[in-house]
Formats: C-alpha cells, structure tokens, sequence
C-alpha cells in the first residue's frame, strides 16, 4: 500500500485521480477546500487553503511527527482567470499566482522530507502555459511561471530521486473554465472579443476529467519519468504549432481561431 497526496481532490481531475488510486488499494490523502463528497476508509481529508503556507507548515510537521511519507504528490488545485489587462486589478493578479504558483512552492518545500525516494510530484498545468491565450495573460502566465519551477527542479531533485514532472492538458470537462471570468462591463470595446475567448474556451468542448486521470495514473507508474506530459488533441497540436510555426504565426493563428 502506498500514500499519495492530492490537492484539489474533491473534484474535477483530482477526485478521478483519488478514485483510480483507492481502487487500486492506495492510501490517498486529499487537500481541498471544497468538501469531500465521498467517504472511504483509506481516504484521509483536510480542508485546506494551500495558498496559505502557514497552514503548510503546520499540516506537515503534523504528517512528520506521524511518519507519514508519500510515494505520489498530485497537485490539482488551480484557479481560473479571464480578463482584459485594463480590467485586472493587482489583487487578481496575486490572487490567481498564489493559487497557481506559490501555492505549488509552498508545498514543495516543506513536503521534501516526506517524500520517499523515486516520489513523482505532478503538477497540472495549461495549455495556455505554452500557448498564451488573449485575455487570460494572468492564467497562462501563472502557468508558464509553475512549468518553469518545475522544469528548474527535474535536474535539482535528481539527488534524492525525485521526479518533478508537468503535466499540460487542453481544455478538460469540469466546468473549471467557466470560473474567474467576471469582466461583464459590455458597454467596454474589448467586452465582445472577450466574450469570444469565454465561448471558445468553454469546458462542454474538453475531454473527460476520468481520461486525464487515467494519464497521470500511467505516468505515476512510469520508472523514469519525462519531465513534462501533453495531454489531449488540442494541446497537442497548439504545442505542434509553436514549434513549427514560431511565436509570431502561432499569435496569428490565436487571432484566426478566436476570430479578434
């Protein structure tokens, strides 16, 4: 039996992540701040700001002290944001890189020393981390800023055995894109391209949070790791299109797909 920890797990990717691995006879500790909807003896809740590195600090020495280690760490917590630049205040911007980023940090390092050897860290990230969505620069930024930590780290942690590893879906079917869009001044002239990105992006058109899962359970088996996964069509061929493309048509194309 082994323990994972999963943050965000009372939905969406993280709750089918939880399901695949107490069906397979794994202890599954999950950090949310949503309520857990459903109940098993070998899951372990905690309702939890993340973005709060006190209660970080507090919840592992917690876990310390009761010599709980962990095999697996999948981070699935995240928060959505689309706006127009002059619409974002900085308080947004902070808000939406506590979450995304500093959350992410926080809970690294101060659950180092409760990872066992050969522990892969896995991290959900965007497409919008490679592929810079128009309006949502405080998302695909937060996103790029969490690939380049971890990236950073896949060379530091080789010492201890420890993979930190992205993972880069497209859209995904939970609704989550449709969180953090409160532009709703109409009478703006950016209101109606902004509109157009909510509608492009909206989560009816992603696949099956289960499908992820199933991914991210595959990779968890995996004995060495890549540094960074692409899951889904759509990513696929964005990140196929930055790379044959160039930046410079690939922000043409953004503008074509999104109709700006």
């Amino acid at each position: 039996m082994r323990n994972y920890l999963v943050t965000g797990g009372s939905n969406g990717v993280g709750e089918s992540i939880s399901e695949l691995l107490i069906n397979k006879g794994n202890k599954v500790y999950i950090f949310d701040t949503k309520p857990l909807k459903k109940k098993s003896k070998n899951i372990f809740f905690t309702k939890i700001d993340c973005s709060i590195e006190l209660n970080i600090k507090k919840i592992a020495i917690k876990f310390s002290k009761n010599k709980i280690f962990f095999d697996g760490i999948i981070l699935c917590h995240g928060a959505h944001h689309t706006a127009p630049l002059l619409n974002t205040s900085t308080s947004d911007l902070k808000k939406i890189y506590d979450v995304n980023f500093f959350s992410h940090f926080y809970l690294i390092k101060n659950f180092f020393s409760l990872m066992n050897d050969y522990c892969k860290v896995i991290s959900i990230s965007s497409i919008a981390a490679s592929t810079a969505i128009p309006y949502s620069f405080v998302y695909s930024s937060s996103k790029s800023s969490l690939e380049s930590m971890f990236f950073s780290f896949y060379n530091e942690f080789k010492d201890k055995k420890i993979f930190p590893i992205i993972v880069q879906p497209g859209n995904i079917n939970t609704g989550f894109n449709e969180t953090g869009n409160n532009f709703s001044n109409k009478r703006v002239v950016s209101y109606k391209f902004y509109k157009k990105i909510v509608d492009k992006i909206h989560s009816k058109y992603g696949m099956s949070s289960k499908s992820v899962a199933k991914k991210i359970i595959t990779i968890l088996n995996k004995k060495k790791p890549l540094p960074r996964y692409i899951v889904g069509k759509n990513a696929i061929l964005a990140n196929l299109a930055v790379r044959a493309l160039g930046i410079f048509f690939t922000l043409k194309f953004l503008k074509i797909f999104f109709k700006l």
